[in-house]
């Protein structure tokens, strides 16, 4: 028998398929999960050898053509409905057309439920096909490929569904889609998975309440529940300089997430919390920087430190909360701080003047007492501050303004007012309410 030449050997060399190795190379293919068309496509380019030996076969998926026929398809998924035919550009005359419209996975006919199921059913059948058909390669490259744009189309389908979803609440948060026309200059982050947010191609929400931002995909894996509402539960404030409590009571691990925590990683080393005293991941510890109010309240210390993600939105919303009583935390700090002192006299002279404003009806006509409207809590108690407060006093701000309010109050009780008499001692107003003749 006459032997083959050289260039036949080469050839059934490169072409030769062994069936041992198929099963388990096609089997990562079918169970990795797809991340996007590059991820999918790559995957299969990156198999010379799956199919066969050597580099003469390419696993592209340029071509659109299924070898499978109508009656097996509708014997496995009875359901289906078919359209116009549908058939492979190479192949047409050793295969039968798959009977199916090339828009119909993407046709909102049946509705977005049916569709996806479809496409699922689908996806199933062509993985059993690859993995039924050893003996044609280019039978199975084609399904392989099918196998890909049946995984991108589902994606699609996944993603347009999350976008039709304009509000859901998790963890108390209420997420709500964002117009990325309404953000200001800068990238945005996930706070779920801290990767970064593609405002004009991906899902995303943010929280009404918190600001926290997420991933359509990531809403399950929120875990910290929404500041605001924490507020709502309880207005407070940490006021002991952090109180750390050590790794070992946390069992190493984050406090938010549970991620285990080591320092030998940088994606897993501890980041402590100067506000809370507890360390917690870099991904839900982005090292953020706030002032702290404990710090403030003893040391009138106003350098911003590390916190939480947590820990920094939450004092972001308490910052206009005054619950801060000077008296009780630190009496002896308004003998150090000279404008604070005068601050506290000045707060004594609005809440005299106050009883005289609401008597007079004149002031009540003009609503004086609405300039104190952002700082509401300056006419009702003279004790308690929040930390905007302080920070607006340590910057020379709140005094000169406080100031002027207060000389209005005093304009109009000595001076425009014609319908009280009033009496002053020592700059505290105390008021005979008697009306003029």
């Amino acid at each position: 028998m006459e032997s083959p030449s050289k260039g036949e050997q080469v050839a059934k060399t490169e072409f030769a398929a062994p069936r041992s190795s198929a099963p388990s190379l096609l089997s990562s293919l079918l169970s990795a999960p797809r991340t996007g068309l590059g991820a999918g496509m790559n995957m299969v380019m990156s198999l010379p050898g799956a199919f066969g030996q050597g580099p003469g076969i390419l696993y592209s998926g340029a071509t659109n053509a299924m070898n499978v026929t109508c009656e097996m398809i509708k014997t496995r998924i009875p359901n289906l409905p078919f359209g116009s035919d549908w058939t492979g550009s190479d192949h047409e005359e050793d295969s039968l057309s798959l009977d199916l419209d090339e828009n119909h996975f993407a046709a909102p006919e049946a509705g977005l439920l049916k569709c996806e199921e479809d496409l699922i059913k689908m996806i199933e059948f062509t993985k059993d096909e690859i993995m039924n058909k050893f003996d044609n390669l280019e039978e199975r490259r084609t399904l392989v490929s099918k196998l890909i744009e049946l995984r991108l189309q589902l994606q699609e389908l996944k993603e347009k569904k999350e976008e039709r979803v304009t509000s859901i609440v998790v963890k108390e948060h209420k997420f709500e889609s964002i117009s990325p026309m309404k953000l200001k200059k800068g990238r945005v982050f996930c706070e779920a998975c801290s990767g970064l947010v593609w405002i004009y191609l991906q899902s995303w929400y943010r929280c009404i309440g918190c600001g926290y931002v997420v991933h359509g995909r990531c809403t399950e894996s929120v875990r910290r529940v929404c500041a605001a509402f924490r507020i709502k539960e309880s207005k407070s404030l940490i006021t002991k300089i952090c109180p750390e409590k050590g790794l070992h009571n946390q069992i190493y691990a984050c406090v938010e997430c549970g991620t285990v925590l080591s320092r030998n990683y940088k994606a897993s080393e501890p980041r402590l919390c100067d506000y809370t005293g507890l360390y917690f991941c870099p991904t839900c510890h982005w090292n953020k920087k706030s002032i702290i109010p404990a710090r403030v309240i003893h040391n009138w210390d106003f350098k911003p430190r590390p916190v939480s993600n947590g820990s920094y939105q939450y004092l972001r919303i308490m910052e206009k909360v005054a619950v801060i009583n000077m008296d009780d935390l630190n009496h002896k700090i308004f003998g150090l701080v000279e404008e604070l002192d005068r601050l506290k006299e000045l707060r004594q002279i609005i809440l005299a003047a106050k009883e005289y404003l609401i008597a007079c009806e004149t002031a009540a006509n003009q609503r004086i007492l609405s300039v104190l409207k952002h700082r509401s809590h300056f006419i009702e108690t003279s004790a308690s501050y929040s930390l905007a407060d302080l920070i607006d006093l340590e910057s020379g701000v709140l005094l000169p303004f406080i100031e002027n309010i207060v000389g209005k109050f005093e304009k109009h009780i000595e001076v425009d007012c014609k319908e009280l008499h009033y009496s002053a001692t020592s700059r505290q107003f105390q008021f005979f309410i008697v009306v003029k003749p």
